[in-house]
This record gives C-alpha cells, sequence and structure tokens, in this order.
C-alpha cells in the first residue's frame, strides 16, 4: 500500500500548497480554504464511496476545484451521515468465490467490532493504549523468558561438562565417557550420595566394620534434621565417621578443582551424626 500514490483534492489552508514546497494543512469543512491536488499514500485512504461526482477536465484553475469543493458540500447535505460506500460486488461486479468468502468476514468482523462497548466510548484511545502496552509487556516477558532458558541451557551445559570431569577424576568414567564398574554401581544407588557410598565400597571402608557399626554410619545419609548439640561418639564409631568425612572432604575438593559450586565444610557437615548413636544401640538389641 505503501508503494501507491493516489492524487486527491483536499481542502486545505490557502497558504499551503504542495507546489510551492510547503506541507498542506486542512482546512476543515467549514473553513476558508482551497482545493489543492495533494499527493497522498493509498495505505491512508480509509474507504471509498459509490458517489460519484464529475470533474473538469482542467483541475489547474482554482474557480475548477473549487466548484468540486461545492459539489462535494452538497453531497454531504444529501447524505449526511449516511454516505454509501464503494460495494466491490455491487458496485465493481467482482464475482470471484474467494473474494467473496473474504467480504463476508470483514463484515462480520465490522459487525463485531462496531458492537463492542468500546466502539463509542470516549476512553477508547486511552483503553486501546494500554492494551498496546499490555502486548508490549507480554511480548518483552515471553522474549526474557526464552533469553532465560537458553541461559539456563547454557549453564545446565556447563554443569554437565564440570559432573563429567568429576567423573573422570574419581574413576566412574573413561576419557572416552565410557562408563566404568565404579560408574556402574554407583548407578544403582539411588536413595542417596552415590558418590560417597560407591567410594567408601570401593575404598573397602565397610570390610573391617561390624554390623552395627555399619547401620549407624549409613544412618548418617538419611538423618537430616539439625541437631541443637552433637553427642561425643565412642571410638568405634568415630573411626568410621572420620573417613566417611574424608572420603566426602576428597569429594568435594576435586569438584571444586573441576570448577563445580561446591562449598566443602557444608558438604561435609551435611552428613549429620545424630542419629548413629541410637541406631547403633538399637542394632545391637536395644528397646
Amino acid at each position: 500500500g505503501s508503494r501507491y500514490v493516489v492524487d486527491v483534492l483536499l481542502h486545505c489552508v490557502a497558504e499551503t500548497s504542495p507546489v510551492f514546497g510547503k506541507i498542506p494543512k486542512p482546512a476543515g469543512s467549514r473553513a476558508e480554504g482551497e482545493m489543492q491536488v495533494v499527493p497522498v499514500s493509498l495505505k491512508l485512504i480509509e474507504s471509498i464511496s459509490s458517489v460519484r461526482i464529475y470533474l473538469s477536465k482542467d483541475l489547474k484553475p482554482k474557480d475548477n476545484r473549487q466548484i468540486v469543493f461545492k459539489t462535494i458540500q452538497e453531497v454531504e447535505r444529501r447524505f449526511k451521515d449516511n454516505l454509501p460506500y464503494l460495494d466491490p460486488v455491487e458496485d465493481m461486479n467482482i464475482t470471484d468465490d474467494g473474494f467473496k468468502k473474504i467480504v463476508r468476514k470483514i463484515e462480520a468482523l465490522e459487525k463485531r467490532l462496531f458492537a463492542h462497548p468500546l466502539h463509542k466510548d470516549p476512553r477508547e484511545k486511552t483503553v486501546y493504549e494500554l492494551c498496546r502496552q499490555k502486548e508490549e509487556l507480554a511480548s518483552q516477558v515471553k522474549s526474557t523468558k526464552s533469553e532465560i532458558k537458553k541461559a539456563k541451557t547454557v549453564l545446565l551445559l556447563d554443569q554437565l561438562k564440570c559432573r563429567k570431569r568429576v567423573l573422570r577424576r574419581l574413576g566412574y568414567v573413561s576419557t572416552s565417557d565410557v562408563v566404568d564398574l565404579k560408574g556402574r554401581v554407583a548407578c544403582e544407588i539411588s536413595s542417596s550420595d552415590c558418590l560417597l557410598l560407591t567410594e567408601m565400597m570401593f575404598n573397602g571402608t565397610f570390610n573391617d566394620l561390624t554390623v552395627e557399626q555399619t547401620v549407624a554410619l549409613l544412618s548418617c545419609f538419611i538423618f537430616e534434621e539439625k541437631a541443637e548439640s552433637s553427642t561425643k561418639l565412642s571410638e568405634e564409631l568415630a573411626g568410621p565417621l572420620r573417613v566417611l568425612q574424608e572420603t566426602a572432604r576428597r569429594i568435594a575438593h576435586i569438584a571444586a578443582e573441576c570448577k563445580m559450586e561446591i562449598v566443602e565444610d557444608e558438604y561435609v557437615q551435611s552428613f549429620k551424626t545424630g542419629l548413629m548413636d541410637v541406631v547403633y544401640t538399637w542394632a545391637k538389641g536395644a528397646t
């Protein structure tokens, strides 16, 4: 539409004329002015009337242009607010079925538009602007969410690379990312810290422990409550606990070297000892 230009006779302020390089200004229907030929972009023309008036062959003389203005005023007087629009089917004899279907859709949409409460509401422009701002903000939110998703994807990829480096350092996968024996064992552990348990198993931590000591030590993996004060453990439990903490500290140290976000002390202290004495006593048969 913007590529096409239509020459239109418009009622303009007399002092303005595109001929002299000035921007034409509308004079209004009752104000004094003169009719001037103004080039107008096709997209600015909202509708065309079926009423046809005859123009002089020569519109250069001012009087001929003013006759057109008087004719338009007479048309407005006769039709008032009921100026008929050009009907593409009835007036232009367009019989294409596809075009008729489009026209019916336009008519249905216009009917809904004119029936809308906001159509004649004085707040229409304000509400429309608020709606436009809402759509713009929604578009920004969608765009931001997309950027966040991309950032999270990149972050997850970085974390994945770090985790793979940890697994290689600990011997769970080969340099070709093939899962080794330790990796297969760790895959079978799903209820607790699989890396720490696997390391302790392969280091022989449980080999010399009694059943009671093993059960007490394993309670550290499931107990999550914060104990107000830690009780002093007997050497039977303190020894295995030190092994657990040393192994956890080694894993955390390797993870930190592989650029994983981990706090060594917090990781070690996450294995609580609050149930060790109770479980150890219970395993010995106490009730």
